[in-house]
């Protein structure tokens, strides 16, 4: 089998208005899904959701560091319905998509999805 057909599990980022709110909403995220959930892991410096299937979201929180060597298929925006974070992280949003999803399968309306939290 070539190496570009090999299957291989998700690799998702998610990130919130800040450090604080990226690992508040990946839990929230977890608790939303908890049918999925095998075990999700807090992290200060960025918590970590695994999902049955094998799908892996890492909560994005070190913002100063360079997203070089980070591969991610998807991004996950995590923040309330005014979703400022599309203004006021515009640059960080797009580093990490033109960093990190470059080599993704997934189509590209579905890169870059939103979460809303009330």
């Amino acid at each position: 089998m070539c190496k570009e057909c090999e299957y291989r599990n998700l690799e998702i980022a998610f990130i919130g208005y800040t450090r604080d709110l990226s690992n508040k909403g990946l839990k929230m995220f977890s608790e939303d899904n908890v049918e999925q959930v095998e075990k999700f892991i807090y992290r200060k410096n960025g918590s970590i959701l695994y999902l049955k299937d094998g799908t892996r979201i890492r909560a994005i929180v070190s913002y100063e560091h360079s997203m070089r060597g980070w591969q991610f298929d998807q991004l996950i925006v995590f923040d309330d319905s005014r979703w400022k974070i599309f203004i006021d992280r515009a640059e960080l949003i797009k580093e990490i998509v033109d960093m990190t999803l470059y080599i993704s399968n997934v189509p590209h309306e579905f890169k870059i999805l939103k979460y809303e939290h009330t």
